[in-house]
């Protein structure tokens, strides 16, 4: 998108999660095929896209401000709030002063066609869809990207959002809504193109990554998607962003500890008599734990192969 004295200028800030950065990665995408060039956040910019974070009431006043401080750098900039915050209380983000568009979760992707007749506003439009409304089973909305930051070696492939878990303590579900898996074609397309660009690295991401595949038909596993990754040439690394000790099933193990070059094999194989028996699990047979506190989780040496950051 071009105006008057050349492509339109945009930033971007993200707040929490690397999913956060994920998704900002994605809208960054979008915006630069229509024509959009990206500038840092602390430059003057003619739009502003403030992508926010919900899970602590810190991280609600973090995003204030980053709203507040891209509305104060440029008075006449179009100023986008997305994310998490957005989604959950839009009526407060609506609420602060030089705000024009609100979007939520299920509705940024839609981002560059509102660009294209967006002004500045006496009230901001408000786009915010019900995260739990109906989905076909596999669609979850995904960018294939093929670039990250100049210089990087390792990339990000989101594989999995939104989370089946009803915490007291927790609003991500309100946030992201229920979980929603990527289909493993595409991530695996996505892995190849990523390989062929030059990352020897690549980082699966997710809310709640061990529960990926169980909204897909027929079913799948996290482990099943790492086996498949693991075969594609050139790959010299895969890792597993975070996930929960519940999530390391009997074929999740195995999958790690026959990987090619990983670390955790002996760790595992150290361990093993620990499954199935550990006093901390009562007795459960059906999960794997180690008997420690997560400090304890597997790393993994430079070489390729496997490994949990």
């Amino acid at each position: 998108m071009a105006g008057a004295a050349g492509p339109v200028t945009v930033a971007f800030a993200t707040l929490g999660c690397k999913l956060n950065q994920y998704d900002t990665t994605e809208l960054e995408a979008l915006l630069q095929a229509r024509g959009f060039r990206t500038v840092p956040f602390e430059e003057s910019a003619q739009i502003y896209v403030i992508n926010t974070c919900t899970v602590t009431a810190r991280a609600d006043y973090s995003d204030r401000q980053a709203i507040r401080r891209a509305a104060a750098r440029n008075p006449r900039a179009i100023v986008v709030v997305t994310g998490c915050y957005a989604q959950t209380n839009p009526e407060a983000v609506a609420g602060i002063a030089g705000v024009d568009l609100v979007l939520g979760t299920p509705d940024r992707h839609a981002l560059p066609d509102l660009l294209g007749n967006l002004k500045k506003r006496v009230r901001p439009l408000v786009q915010v869809s019900d995260v739990f409304g109906r989905r076909e089973t596999g669609t979850m909305p995904a960018i294939p990207l093929q670039r990250f930051a100049p210089g990087y070696t390792r990339a990000f492939v989101k594989v999995q959002d939104g989370c089946q878990h009803r915490c007291s303590f927790c609003i991500v579900p309100f946030a992201r809504g229920g979980s929603r898996s990527r289909p493993i074609e595409g991530v695996v397309e996505q892995v190849e193109g990523l390989v062929a660009a030059g990352y020897v690295e690549v980082v699966l991401t997710g809310v709640d990554l061990g529960h990926y595949g169980w909204d897909l038909a027929p079913r799948l596993s996290l482990a099943t998607l790492v086996r498949r990754l693991l075969d594609v040439p050139g790959l010299a690394r895969l890792r597993l962003s975070s996930i929960l000790p519940a999530y390391f099933t009997e074929e999740l193990i195995e999958t790690v500890v026959g990987a090619p070059g990983s670390a955790a094999t002996s760790t595992f194989r150290s361990r093993r008599g620990r499954i199935g028996s550990c006093a901390r699990c009562d007795g459960r047979t059906t999960r794997a734990c180690t008997g420690r506190s997560s400090s304890a989780s597997p790393r993994r040496s430079p070489t390729s192969g496997w490994a949990q950051t």
